[in-house]
C-alpha cells in the first residue's frame, strides 16, 4: 500500500491492540482469582480430610463457589454454601459433621 494509507492504518491498529491488552489482563485476573479461590479449596479439602474438622472459606461468586462444590464432590468432602452477599463463601466438613449452625435441617 502507499505510506499514507499504512500510516492511516497503524495508529488504529494500535489503539485496537491497547484495547485488546486491557481486555486479555482483565480475563487474566479473572482467571488468576478462580485459580487462587479453587487452590483454596483444594487445600481446605485436604485440611478436612486430614484432620475431619470443618473449613470455611473465603467469599466467592457464585460461579466459583458452584466449582469449589465440584470439588468437594469429586473428594467425597461435604459443603454448603453460607452467609449472605457478597459475602457468601464454602464450608467443607466431612459426613454429617456440619457444625451446629441453629437451623433445622
Amino acid at each position: 500500500g502507499s505510506p499514507e494509507r499504512d500510516h492511516d492504518v497503524a495508529p488504529a491498529r494500535g489503539v485496537g491492540d491497547a484495547f485488546g491488552q486491557r481486555q486479555a489482563t482483565a480475563r487474566l485476573d479473572t482467571l488468576d482469582a478462580e485459580e487462587i479461590a479453587l487452590r483454596e479449596a483444594s487445600e481446605a479439602i485436604y485440611k478436612v480430610l486430614l484432620d475431619s474438622k470443618p473449613v470455611e472459606l473465603t467469599p466467592q461468586t457464585s460461579y466459583v463457589r458452584r466449582m469449589q462444590h465440584q470439588l468437594a464432590e469429586q473428594h467425597r468432602v461435604m459443603s454448603r454454601s453460607t452467609g449472605m452477599e457478597p459475602n457468601r463463601r464454602v464450608l467443607f466438613f466431612r459426613n454429617n459433621d456440619l457444625p451446629y449452625t441453629g437451623a433445622s435441617a
